[in-house]
């Protein structure tokens, strides 16, 4: 690695530019690895959606890679956030996989989408669903870097902010500090892992709030 821009003064960490707060600062970095962890119905697809709301009305590409979903649930929700139709269409880009997505055809019509529409953002929602698609097991710590290689780090090593939405276990006193699973879920992450907690559930007519803690 060459490291004259450090030595020399000039190097500057990586800022959270993508998925802006209401005061402005970023949630997300682009090109690291983030996880947000929490219970059902917390609202962790919310968050995702709004930073996805986010950086559409900025005029930027989002690719969402969804295991857990359909595409009548997302984008859906997406239209319910006021983002137009249109907008929708053309810069938000939508992935079902229905089979490994490490190798072959279905690794190269990724890697299309990414070179051709050049996310900013790239969420993947059910990384537990993802890692028993690809024959991995989410709590041991090899598959999970396994894992890590094969999709999450791969989609971040090309410029996106990559976000991982996951579950945390349901007893809280087995919860610890990172989802579901193996340690390395939250060892592997570079970028921020934020946990959130239900206040208020959130529901259909119903104002929900829910706390984000940065682990």
């Amino acid at each position: 690695v060459d490291l004259d821009e450090v030595l020399s003064g000039h190097w500057e960490p990586p800022q959270p530019t993508v998925g802006r707060r209401n005061d402005g600062v970023g949630l997300f970095y682009p090109g690291k690895l983030h996880t947000v962890a929490s219970e059902s119905e917390a609202g962790k697809t919310w968050l995702a959606l709004a930073t996805t709301f986010d950086e559409l009305r900025n005029g930027n590409s989002v690719a969402y890679i969804d295991f857990e979903d359909d595409e009548g649930g997302v984008v859906g929700r997406l239209l319910t956030l006021q983002v137009a139709p249109e907008v929708i269409r053309q810069r938000f880009h939508y992935v079902r996989p229905t089979e490994a997505l490490g190798g072959g055809q279905n690794l190269d019509d990724l890697r299309a989408l990414i070179v051709t529409h050049r996310p900013v953002l790239v969420v993947i929602d059910g990384i537990t669903e993802a890692m028993t698609m690809h024959g991995l097991d989410p709590s041991n710590n090899k598959d999970i870097a396994t894992f890590g290689r094969i999709l999450p780090r791969r989609l971040a090593n090309a410029g996106p902010a990559v976000v991982c939405l996951d579950h945390v276990p349901k007893a809280t006193d087995n919860r610890g500090r990172y989802a579901i699973g193996g340690v390395h879920k939250l060892n592997g992450v570079d970028g921020a892992a934020l946990l959130l907690e239900s206040c208020e559930p959130f529901g259909i007519g119903l104002t929900g709030r829910s706390t984000i803690t940065c682990l």
